[in-house]
C-alpha cells in the first residue's frame, strides 16, 4: 500500500511559497547587515585622531592604541580610557564605551584573562586594536562625571596584546 499523499491546492501552495520566500529574503538580509565587511573601514592612528577630533566626529573607524581599565570601585577617575604613548604628552585621553551591540569574541574573551592580573593600583593596560564609533563633541561630557571631550564607542575587539610594565602613562595620569 502507497502512502496517501496530501494534495494542496494551487492558491495553498502559492501562499506557502510566497511565506517562504520572504522569510528567505528577511534571513538574507539580516545576515549580510550583521557580517557586513569592515576591511574597507579606515585604520586611524590615534595621535591624528586625539588632534583633529571634530574631523572624526561618529565615524566608525578603527583604531590601536593602549586601552587602561580600572579594577577597583572608585567614585571617580574609574572609566576606562585609550591612550597611545607616541602623544602621551598631549594628555589625549578617550573614554571608552561598549555599544550595546556589542558582542564577545576571543580577542575580548583574551582581554578578559589578560585583565585577572591588576598591577598594584588596581589597572590593567592592554595593546588593542577596536573598530567603532569615534565620537567628540570638543566639550567634556563623556564619561562619568563628564571628564573626556571624546569617546570611542566599541563594536569589536580584533587584537588584543601586553604593554609592558615600564610603557609609559599619559601626561597627568595619576594612580590614587
Amino acid at each position: 500500500a502507497r502512502p496517501r499523499q496530501l494534495r494542496r491546492s494551487a492558491p495553498t501552495n502559492m501562499r506557502l511559497a510566497f511565506i517562504l520566500l520572504v522569510v528567505f529574503l528577511a534571513m538574507g538580509s539580516t545576515t549580510r547587515s550583521q557580517t557586513a565587511p569592515t576591511s574597507s573601514v579606515a585604520t586611524l592612528n590615534f595621535c591624528r585622531l586625539t588632534e583633529t577630533p571634530r574631523q572624526f566626529h561618529n565615524q566608525i573607524i578603527r583604531v590601536k592604541a593602549i586601552l587602561v581599565t580600572n579594577h577597583t570601585p572608585r567614585v571617580d577617575g574609574g572609566d576606562p580610557f585609550l591612550y597611545d604613548v607616541a602623544c602621551s604628552d598631549k594628555n589625549p585621553y578617550v573614554a571608552v564605551e561598549f555599544s550595546p551591540t556589542f558582542k564577545w569574541n576571543a580577542a575580548y574573551k583574551k582581554l578578559l584573562r589578560t585583565q585577572k592580573h591588576p598591577d598594584k593600583f588596581g589597572n590593567t593596560r592592554n595593546l588593542v586594536t577596536l573598530l567603532g564609533q569615534f565620537q567628540s563633541s570638543g566639550q567634556r561630557e563623556y564619561g562619568h562625571l563628564d571628564w573626556a571631550d571624546s569617546q570611542f564607542v566599541i563594536y569589536r575587539i580584533e587584537t588584543v596584546g601586553r604593554v609592558a610594565r615600564q610603557t609609559i602613562w599619559p601626561k597627568g595620569f595619576k594612580h590614587p
